[in-house]
Formats: C-alpha cells, structure tokens, sequence
C-alpha cells in the first residue's frame, strides 16, 4: 500500500487539532467551538445567538391546558453540561459557566456548574475584559464650540 493510500484510510488518521464549530447565523461569521464528541449531536438543530453571545433554540417543552404549546429556550452550554452527565456539587449549582468567560468556548474541559453568586462575580470579570478589548487609541470627534 502507497503513501497516498494511507492517508485517506480512517484507521490510520490520529488526532487532529481541527476546531468543530456550530454557526449562530447564516452568515457563517459568528460561531461557537465545541468538541468533537458534542459536534455530530449540536449540528441536528438550528441555533441563534442571544444579545450576549450565547447559542440558543427554542424547544417544545409540553402542552398547555388550552392545548397550545409550551415553547422553552435551550442553551448549548446548558445542554452539553448535561450530556457530560457532570453532577452538580450542590442543589445550589444550577446555573451553567464558562470558565474561561468567553460564551464562544463550549469546550467540556471550559464548561461547569456554578451557583448565581459565583456566575455574577463572572460577570464582573467579564465586563472588566470587555472594556480592555475595545479598541485603543481611537478618540471621540468633539464639537467645536461656537
């Protein structure tokens, strides 16, 4: 068997750094990194981007009295976090993180569980990241004094 025959037999093919990622939008611009593992099972639905960056979709949750439908949002963090079967410490720990901040990261190895005082110190740090990233050097055009 040749060089060339090796390399598109799967057997022979090792780990890969390729980045798996699931789009937010049509424009293929915006997207989120999961793992391989999370990849083939994220892809069977269409998800949208929130106001602050997270993948969500709408899911059917049961039935009302009146006979309409009960429409949930299911976060992708949320649900990889329980796919992973990872047990939250306490009953307290509802609310799922990114360790790292980045809502775009659903890495398992970024992902846990924490408490809604542990997520709003987050948010603090996230902030705080947010305003180092603006763009620097740029000043406002002020108006001339008449």
């Amino acid at each position: 068997m040749s060089t060339d025959d090796d390399m598109w037999d799967p057997n022979n093919w090792g780990p890969t750094n390729h980045e798996f990622r699931i789009y937010g939008d049509d424009t293929l611009l915006h997207y989120v990194i999961v793992d391989e593992i999370d990849y083939a099972w994220a892809v069977q639905w269409r998800w949208t981007f929130t106001t602050f960056g997270y993948l969500k979709r709408s899911s059917v949750e049961g039935s009302r009295s009146d006979g309409s439908r009960k429409w949930v949002s299911v976060y992708l963090h949320v649900e990889i976090l329980r796919r992973m079967k990872k047990r939250q410490p306490t009953k307290r720990h509802t609310i799922g993180d990114h360790i790292d901040i980045n809502p775009r990261n659903c890495r398992r190895s970024n992902l846990r569980w924490v408490t809604k005082g542990m997520n709003n110190s987050n948010t603090k740090r996230w902030d705080e990241a947010r305003k180092r990233m603006k763009a620097r050097g740029v000043k406002r055009k002020r108006r001339r004094k008449k």
